[in-house]
């Protein structure tokens, strides 16, 4: 069973960051430091959180400006995606249906449901989030039912944006409450908010 559990983690992994990541090439950064720190906007993530573990690295470009930190939350089975990249241009909205288009084009495995997360460290700044409920198998591998989040922020002048992605056993449901808050916490995004850690019980 525990075997299991983890390669469905694994895979939820490998299923996040395919569905989120640009089209670009993927460069897993091996061995990164503790904390790992964006090459442009100077946020830190440490190897070790409170309550979560820090996995994969990824950066999407030779510069590092467009990277992603995985983290598992620990004692249960779960995936989560934290993405800082430039808009490019963009908005904050474009980026947002970017994300969840993807999502929704899983057709009938996929249950749509505004999520209304409002993370820790972005008051009253722009955020867009999503939850989904996904049928066992959703995702092309053996899977139970899956809860599912996107969320994504950005500081309105700001340049850059922050994505989240999430997928938890749906069964955990009671478990999973204000996990995203609670990660979010404990990382230092006032060089993209203005602001500083936000303490969420």
């Amino acid at each position: 069973m525990l075997h299991h559990i983890r390669t469905v983690a694994l895979a939820l992994a490998a299923v996040i960051m395919g569905l989120c990541a640009p089209v670009a090439a993927q460069n897993e950064v091996e061995n990164p430091p503790d904390p790992y720190v964006h090459k442009a906007v100077g946020i830190a993530f440490p190897a070790v959180l409170d309550g979560f573990t820090r996995g994969r690295v990824v950066e999407f470009d030779e510069s590092g400006s467009d990277a992603s930190v995985g983290y598992s939350p620990d004692g249960m089975p779960g995936e989560i995606s934290l993405y800082v990249y430039p808009l490019s241009g963009s908005t904050c909205r474009d980026q947002f249906d970017g994300a969840n288009s993807p999502i929704l084009s899983r057709g009938g495995s996929v249950k749509e449901e505004d999520a209304g997360l409002s993370m820790a460290g972005f008051d009253g700044m722009t955020q867009y989030s999503r939850s989904y409920t996904i049928e066992p198998g959703g995702y092309g591998f053996d899977h139970p039912e899956l809860a599912s989040f996107l969320w994504v922020g950005c500081r309105p002048g700001s340049d850059w944006v922050v994505k989240y992605r999430g997928s938890f056993f749906a069964s955990d449901a009671d478990r999973i409450g204000n996990i995203a808050n609670r990660l979010f916490a404990q990382i230092d995004w006032s060089s993209l908010t203005g602001g500083g850690k936000t303490k969420v019980k």
